[in-house]
């Protein structure tokens, strides 16, 4: 019974009740578990926890579902959403996740449940329980709502820029309910939600850190060659990459990357003033890297944090994954510069304010 996985980063002991499924297990309450490593260093400091719960918005708005909770924990970050079931039955998934930083990476713990046959007993006991107040029609007022107290932004983003006519934050979403608070997990034990719940505690106490947990940087900047630039929390200067240029990273939930990165282009000077230049550095490097092109790239003469240049933007492929790139081409030297953004779609508006971020702080050395 006893199973260690120290070349993942982690140790702990399988219960004798979970059922080995090749890859993942279910336990004897129909919960599956899951266990996942990643290359790469996550920074999970608390400064960051806002941002990390706006991860898991993003990731639960694809699937109709919301936020219901995401908070420090043990040995790193746990996070749950909700979202209807894919089956388009009545009823919820709850998917949880744990995100715990090791020295080589990062292990994620997937744990999920769905309700079977949905009865609405822990709403209508909430109800009950609470007595909400309700509208003219019935319709009961304030029972869904972030748990955080979250606003999504109505703001247009470059009026709409390849048809996002809908940002993902203002579908009508299955947010958290009032009955989806931890406080009724005792009354339902036997809820899905409860359920996961109790999963993740369970691994948050028996899950052992093997290696050293990457230590987050209290100072973001980083001298590099021939500039120095301070990068926005929680991205991490990327070593290994091969692709040209100097690359950082955020990692989160489900195996989300933010990337950043800093180009020098002296075979095109001029990318800064030309959008036919701009344009043409931007295609030569996805033709010379693993993206597909998804959307002709689409280019602007403007200022970005108080500097002119040519702002160029595309939707690109990569492993599957669809991607919102921004380039921002300012001249430096005898040569072009050019900040890049690369953020899965539906977080394009996060893109352009990193990129925002990272312009003022780049330096020459």
């Amino acid at each position: 019974m006893s199973n260690a996985f120290v070349d993942h980063g982690v140790e702990f002991s399988i219960p004798g009740e979970w059922t080995d499924r090749g890859g993942h297990w279910i336990a004897s309450d129909g919960t599956t578990i899951s266990l996942k490593f990643h290359h790469g260093p996550l920074d999970t400091a608390a400064s960051l926890l806002d941002t990390y719960c706006l991860d898991l918005r993003l990731d639960a708005a694809r699937h109709g579902g919301g936020l219901i909770e995401c908070e420090k924990s043990q040995i790193g970050l746990t996070g749950v959403i909700k979202r209807p079931r894919e089956d388009e039955a009545a009823g919820f998934a709850f998917d949880g996740c744990i995100l715990a930083p090791i020295e080589t990476g990062y292990i994620e713990f997937h744990v999920s449940n769905q309700e079977e046959d949905f009865s609405g007993d822990r709403e209508s006991f909430v109800i009950e329980t609470e007595h909400p107040a309700t509208d003219n029609d019935g319709n009961l007022i304030g029972w869904q709502a972030d748990p955080y107290g979250h606003r999504p932004s109505r703001e247009a983003f470059f009026d709409d820029l390849f048809g996002h006519k809908i940002n993902p934050l203002l579908k009508d979403l299955q947010l958290f309910a009032r009955s989806d608070d931890p406080k009724y997990d005792k009354d339902f034990p036997d809820h899905p939600l409860s359920r996961v719940r109790s999963w993740l505690a369970w691994l948050n106490q028996h899950v052992a850190i093997v290696d050293t947990p990457f230590p987050y940087r209290k100072n973001q900047t980083y001298p590099l060659d021939v500039f120095e630039l301070e990068a926005p929390p929680g991205f991490i200067h990327n070593t290994e990459t091969k692709v040209p240029g100097e690359w950082f990273e955020r990692p989160t939930f489900n195996g989300r990357v933010s990337h950043l990165g800093i180009v020098l282009h002296p075979e095109f000077p001029d990318a800064f003033e030309s959008v036919d230049r701009a344009e043409s550095a931007v295609l030569r490097e996805l033709d010379e890297s693993a993206a597909e092109l998804l959307d002709a790239p689409v280019s602007y003469e403007v200022e970005v944090a108080g500097r002119p240049g040519i702002l160029t933007a595309c939707e690109i492929s990569i492993g599957k994954k669809d991607f919102f790139d921004i380039s921002f081409f300012l001249p430096w030297e005898n040569a072009s510069m050019e900040v890049a953004a690369v953020f899965e779609s539906d977080d394009f508006a996060r893109a352009m304010l990193n990129l925002e971020a990272v312009l003022p702080t780049i330096k020459k050395i």
